[in-house]
């Protein structure tokens, strides 16, 4: 099924000033980043679902665990930040894990497909 976005102008904006992440998962949501600091859901139909969590630090990149890592949809997803760190949070909002990667910012991730750790130079 393809996946299509279909934009919309709202009154009030979800995010300010800048989304910097965003990641569909295989149903057709849509999670977003930006640099206040928070992440928030979409329905496919592009409406807001609500804000999930608000981070410790402004985002750079969001990217959601590819559902081969385990049986079933994921519920993980991994968050870039301007002070090197990589945050895991679950689609609920909850961090899971916080990683202190780089002494700078940290400006795009993926997730390995065959689940192995690899770190960038």
């Amino acid at each position: 099924m393809p996946i299509r976005l279909e934009v919309k102008t709202r009154d009030q904006p979800t995010h300010s000033p800048v989304v910097s992440g965003i990641s569909w998962t295989s149903n057709g949501e849509l999670y977003s980043t930006s640099d206040d600091k928070t992440v928030h859901r979409w329905a496919g139909t592009g409406d807001p679902q609500g804000r999930i969590c608000q981070l410790p630090s402004s985002t750079t990149h969001l990217e959601l665990q590819p559902a081969g890592f385990q049986q079933g949809p994921s519920d993980l997803m991994a968050v870039a930040c301007t002070d090197g760190k990589i945050i895991l949070l679950n689609k609920s909002g909850r961090i899971e894990k916080t990683i202190d990667a780089h002494s700078g910012a940290v400006i795009a991730l993926r997730w390995s497909y065959d689940g192995q750790v690899r770190r960038g130079g």
